[in-house]
């Protein structure tokens, strides 16, 4: 799965512990992919110091993208599939981020005196 999510144009990825397998990381230095998936720590054996820093860093990148699917679940309703078919369930996750976008671009644009009448 993690393969089919990578299109190959990336310069860098970033996931989950639950993506930061071995393999992975193989893969991806063989595409020439910088690897940023986070580190996880095995039985009996913690995390490094650098491997603990490594993943704060990595979490603040992933903390930009993950606010934006929780809004998405929590305001829009993603949290289920409404319709049946790739199609269909695409067409209305793409609505979805219109109106997110429509709705960030007016708090980014409109001057601070207009939000406050």
């Amino acid at each position: 799965m993690f393969k089919g999510l990578v299109s190959g144009d990336e310069t860098f990825v970033c996931a989950d512990k639950a993506y930061g397998s071995q393999d992975h990381r193989n893969w991806l230095l063989a595409n020439g992919i910088a690897d940023r998936l986070m580190h996880k720590a095995q039985k009996n054996k913690p995390l490094v110091n650098w491997q603990v820093w490594f993943n704060k860093s990595v979490a603040i990148i992933r903390s930009g993208v993950e606010r934006i699917f929780g809004v998405g679940k929590r305001s829009y309703g993603l949290g289920r599939a409404r319709y049946r078919g790739i199609e269909r369930v695409r067409g209305h996750f793409f609505m979805i981020a219109m109106a997110y976008n429509l709705r960030r671009a007016v708090t980014i644009v409109a001057p601070r005196d207009s939000l406050a009448a």
